[in-house]
């Protein structure tokens, strides 16, 4: 969806750029959170450094290590390929481009893709070897607390397979009911589309509590 995200403001707003209060924002992808998790979770050394692998890294350059699990419905899919032509970017880096995540992020390989579909050389509609819950968002049926622990079961082995993973990104629109789940079990933050909506509206939504006219100073001797 983040590749029609340009297309969608535009057909919401028009052309005008001076709406104002009249300007309606519009959210097509939890990965529009993406340049917000590389900025408070990407590391950069202050003096020089040797890597495991044994890479220099110099000061001041993001350490190539993922930091966010980007679960999805199907990793496998067109928009998460890695293969690429010389010379120019792969559809995966294209997606995170889209979203705002730097060059260097990119580079970085900050951000790792982890899908629910069943694993490779294994045929899709085997009840054996595929998850509930990917069967059911493929299929457009009911979704059910007890699909919870496939989510949870490849959140665990996202952190298995990379220890430096800081948070996980719910890329699929059908995953935020399990968040807390994942919270609760992997003890991590989890970005999804629900926290994009909720950022924006704790921005915009008046907030009486914190109204210092309507708070009494508490006198002291």
């Amino acid at each position: 969806m983040l590749n029609f995200q340009e297309y969608a403001q535009t057909a919401v707003n028009g052309l005008e750029a001076d709406k104002g209060d009249d300007f309606t924002p519009v959210f097509m992808s939890s990965l529009l959170q993406a340049p917000l998790i590389e900025k408070l979770f990407a590391t950069k050394p202050f003096d020089q450094m040797t890597l495991r692998n044994g890479k220099i890294l110099r000061p001041g350059e993001l350490r190539p290590e993922p930091i966010c699990a980007i679960i999805t419905a199907n990793g496998r899919a067109d928009s998460w390929k890695t293969v690429q032509a010389p010379g120019k970017m792969s559809a995966r880096e294209k997606l995170f481009e889209k979203a705002g995540v730097s060059k260097e992020g990119i580079k970085a390989n900050l951000f790792e893709v982890f899908g629910l579909e069943p694993k490779a050389g294994k045929e899709e509609g085997s009840l054996e070897d595929e998850s509930l819950l990917f069967a059911a968002i493929r299929d457009g049926t009911s979704l059910t607390p007890e699909m919870k622990n496939d989510l949870v079961k490849v959140c665990e082995d996202a952190l298995v397979k990379h220890p430096t993973i800081r948070c996980f990104l719910f890329e699929c629109t059908e995953l935020p009911p399990y968040a807390d789940d994942v919270r609760k079990k992997c003890k991590l933050p989890v970005f999804d589309l629900i926290t994009l909506a909720n950022f924006f509206y704790d921005a915009q939504a008046p907030r009486p509590d914190y109204d210092v006219s309507s708070r009494t100073r508490s006198k002291t001797s």
